[in-house]
């Protein structure tokens, strides 16, 4: 992300506020018109879609120092096709959209700002598509745990295997062949 000088921060100060959040709310639900972008102090929140089939599909998970967020939809001033919630109880910095992008249309620092965002928005998706294209449910869970090597421990199994697009029978056996606890 883009620096911002004290000077720079001031001007932001009144556009945030933080949120304490208890595991298993909803910062925002599908349909709805995000105003917020998230920034995690502490928790752990996931970003979620509901299949045509009524299944949910975990998307992402946002970790401590995450920015999360509904980015497309706020951009578009459209509704979410994604929810997100709290899977643990969080401590977080919510941001007002409207005011960091009136800051933006002002001041260069902030437009920075904004273009980190997007561009960071946009490689994580394009990860995130090139790991679904090319890898193997094994290779793709072996990549999350080096990732995060205590996920398990705070991720339900049936969360993991929606995100690594498995059944949690299948993470199941996954997990027995690769030795992982």
């Amino acid at each position: 992300m883009a620096p911002l000088d004290e000077a720079a921060l001031c001007n932001l100060r009144p556009a945030l506020r933080v949120c304490q959040v208890a595991a298993g709310s909803y910062l925002l639900r599908a349909g709805q018109r995000p105003l917020h972008l998230y920034f995690v102090v502490r928790g752990l929140l996931r970003q979620v879609y509901q299949g045509a089939d009524g299944r949910e599909i975990n998307e992402r998970f946002y970790f401590d120092s995450d920015l999360a967020g509904s980015y497309a939809a706020l951009l578009l001033r459209g509704d979410s096709a994604s929810a997100i919630q709290a899977l643990e109880s969080s401590t977080l910095i919510c941001i007002d959209f409207d005011s960091l992008e009136k800051l933006a249309a002002e001041r260069e620092p902030w437009q920075r700002l904004l273009r980190s965002i997007a561009e960071s928005t946009a490689l994580e998706a394009l990860r995130r598509a090139q790991e679904l294209l090319s890898m193997t449910p094994t290779e793709r869970y072996r990549a999350l745990l080096a990732a995060h090597p205590n996920i398990q421990a705070r991720i339900p199994q049936y969360h993991l295997a929606s995100y690594l697009g498995i059944t949690a029978v299948g993470l199941c056996r996954i997990r027995r062949r690769i030795g992982a606890s």
